[in-house]
């Protein structure tokens, strides 16, 4: 689930942008190298989308529009603690990539 998420500058996993920009659920990962040898970098791979009717996008939009569409948590309970300042409500969630809580019990 994480995919974008764990290393946004690694895209591995092309199915997270499925949906995404009216795309069709399938991906390639690849480099685009310049005449040069060197990785081409986001204003260069504007140009050549542009030139061969490509649709790109950076991984920074594709997160972005994950966080407003996917739910990362699970809600697990709620539970009151009362304390010398009043009453207290505690909520307890679970991520949904690692299924990890935050509270250590």
């Amino acid at each position: 689930m994480a995919g974008c998420f764990g290393a946004p500058d690694t895209p591995r996993r092309p199915w997270t942008w499925r949906g995404w920009r009216g795309c069709s659920p399938a991906g390639v990962i690849c480099e685009i190298l310049r005449d040069d040898g060197r990785m081409a970098r986001l204003p260069e791979l504007r140009v050549f989308a542009r030139k061969h009717r490509l649709k790109i996008a950076s991984i920074e939009s594709l997160i972005a529009w994950r966080r407003g569409r996917e739910k990362l948590v699970q809600f697990i309970r709620a539970v009151e603690l009362p304390t010398a300042h009043g009453l207290f409500k505690l909520h307890l969630y679970a991520s949904e990539s690692t299924g990890r809580t935050t509270w250590p019990w």
